[in-house]
Formats: structure tokens, sequence, C-alpha cells
């Protein structure tokens, strides 16, 4: 599950600049400057250490224990009601957590996190680029 911890930090450091510093669709008006900068850099040492905490003593746990599709049911859902907020990356950082928990158990708990947890990975991507 550490890998997995850092992935999702990653997919979340990638969906937060994209978020913040890119305008693919041309719909927003303004410029950057280096306050932007630093709030994403301090924005990202807080993920970091969220990213820490839910890998190590809560994915981490319960892909040891019988807890896991419960588990994965939870970060689903966690990802899915975190959508909205999308430009925080902590969709990304429980969806990855609750799609691994969901492929490697069984029951229809496990399942639904997982799917939860695509749907909302890819609804953050999209919302990142034209958002």
């Amino acid at each position: 599950m550490k890998t997995a911890g850092i992935v999702a930090w990653l997919i979340s450091v990638v969906y937060t600049a994209v978020g913040t510093f890119a305008d693919l669709s041309n719909n927003e008006s303004g410029s950057e400057d280096e306050d932007d900068y630093l709030v994403w850099l301090a924005m990202m040492a807080v993920l970091a250490v969220i990213t820490y905490v839910v890998y190590r003593y809560w994915y981490g746990e319960a892909a040891k224990a019988r807890q896991a599709p419960n588990s994965a049911l939870v970060g689903g859902l966690l990802a899915a009601l975190l959508f909205p907020g999308f430009w925080t990356g902590l969709p990304a950082i429980f969806g990855v957590g609750a799609l691994l928990l969901g492929l490697r158990s069984d029951g229809p708990k496990a399942k639904v996190g997982a799917v939860l947890a695509v749907l909302s990975i890819l609804a953050c991507a999209v919302l990142a680029v034209v958002g």
C-alpha cells in the first residue's frame, strides 16, 4: 500500500496543478502570481501528510485484516462525496486506495467501493481539465 499512497499523492499533485495553473479550455481570466505557487506547495505538503496517515494507518491495516471490503466502500464513498472539491486532490487520495482494496477483496461492498473510486477519479480528471 506504500506504493499506492505515492501514486495517489502524485495523481493529486497533477490534478491540483492542472486545476490551479493550467487553463486548457481558455475559460479563465487572470494570472498566477507567486502566492498561488506558495499556497499550492503548502497544500501539497498537507496532502502528503494526509496520504501518509490514510495509507499507513487505515488502508494498510485494512488490507491485512478482514475489513478490506468495508474500507473499500467507505473510501469509495469519501472519494465520491469529496468530488465537488476535486481541486483539493482528496478524491484521488481516497479513490486509489479504495480501488486497490476493492480489487483485492470479494463481495458487493468491495466492488461498489471500487466503482465509486474509478468514477470519482475519472470525473476529477475531467473537471481538472475543463473546470
